[in-house]
């Protein structure tokens, strides 16, 4: 899982014993698993408000998206045919409506969510997720 946003590009990754971690972390540190898999939740369970078509409108502002999900679906050599990435934008907040603009890499439509459903993706940081530095011996 890869999420993206104006504060940079942070990739999580479960190891062997399944917990979660953060590429590119300092020895010693550590994600907080329940802040991270509270974000995941929010990741993976967002509800399409209304459809939009398939033209896009560039006042939309998924050219430069404000938040770009990234995930991998199943695994290789599974029995539905294996791995599939799949890669969702979300463009900028339109004040008015509360609602943000989200096309996926799997489909030609565009549609609507509300802002409340990917606000704390928006705005995660990395620092947020750490805890502190674990001493090492």
């Amino acid at each position: 899982m890869e999420l993206e946003n104006a504060a940079g590009r942070m990739r999580f990754t479960k190891d062997d014993s399944g917990a979660w971690t953060m590429e590119g972390l300092e020895a010693g540190m550590r994600i907080k698993q329940d802040e991270w898999e509270k974000l995941l939740k929010k990741a993976l369970y967002i509800r399409m408000n209304k459809p939009l078509g398939d033209q896009e409108n560039k006042e939309w502002g998924l050219g430069h998206p404000a938040l770009t999900l990234r995930m991998e679906t199943g695994a290789s050599g599974d029995d539905k045919g294996g791995a599939e990435a799949v890669s969702v934008s979300f463009g900028k907040k339109d004040e008015d409506k509360n609602i943000r603009v989200a096309k996926s890499s799997n489909s030609r439509f565009f549609v609507s969510v509300t802002d409340y459903s990917v606000s704390e993706l928006v705005e995660a940081e990395k620092k947020m997720l750490l805890e502190e530095k674990v001493p090492t011996e």
